[in-house]
């Protein structure tokens, strides 16, 4: 994961995933259409996340992506600073599954999990979480 992530409190907010999140970067002015058309395009051929191909197209870098995605779910912007000292332990989740989902749990209680997510528009690791 980068620097900069997102925290993502509850997953259902993703529900509407990457193209609402693109038509939220169209209309924020930070991407062009025929940007935002590229990005479908690639993702569609490589099977790529949202989030790398934003940065692997140099489209936006990774913290300008964390702090468009925070205003997108309107989430405080996280920095390392918020991450836990010591990884969590959460009998239920997969470490394996969480590193290859860039996600990292920094808090859990009362059945509430809270995570940082590099890719908070994934509808695969909001599921396999919720």
């Amino acid at each position: 994961m980068g620097a900069h992530q997102t925290i993502v409190n509850d997953t259902a907010q993703t529900g509407s995933g990457a193209d609402a999140f693109g038509a939220f970067l169209v209309d924020q002015d930070i991407l062009s259409d025929a940007a935002w058309a590229r990005v479908i395009e690639v993702r569609a051929e490589a099977r790529q996340g949202l989030a790398g191909t934003l940065v692997g197209l140099g489209l936006l870098s990774e913290k300008d992506l964390s702090l468009a995605l925070a205003r997108f779910f309107d989430l405080p912007h996280a920095s390392p600073d918020d991450w836990p000292l010591t990884p969590l332990d959460i009998p239920d989740l997969n470490p394996t599954f969480l590193r290859a989902c860039h996600i990292l749990p920094v808090a859990a209680s009362d059945g509430m999990l809270t995570a940082i997510s590099a890719d908070p528009t994934s509808d695969y690791a909001a599921r396999a979480l919720a």
